[in-house]
């Protein structure tokens, strides 16, 4: 999982100079819906390569699980979680 989660500081130096400016909601949904597509092509990418995604057998059968591999239920989660993210990223970006 480190890999993937790992695609998150690309991922804000890409986004960031973009969407800075927008208000901190906007920004979070954007980050958690983000994370979670990115989360799905990843998995998808390790189910392919692999048969099923580490995390594949403790999302199936949930309610609010797509495809097995990102679970809706977690958007709360990921939106404060992006916005803590953001918060290190630009104090530690130069």
């Amino acid at each position: 999982m480190f890999p993937v989660y790992a695609l998150l500081y690309p991922g804000f130096r890409l986004v960031l100079p973009v969407v800075g400016a927008w208000p901190w909601i906007l920004r979070g949904a954007l980050y958690a819906a983000l994370i979670m597509l990115g989360e799905l092509a990843t998995g998808l990418v390790l189910r392919a390569a692999l048969g099923e995604a580490p995390w594949e057998p403790e999302y199936r059968g949930k309610p609010r699980c797509v495809a097995g591999l990102v679970r809706l239920d977690y958007f709360p989660a990921w939106f404060a979680a992006a916005l803590v993210f953001e918060r290190a990223y630009r104090l530690l970006a130069l």
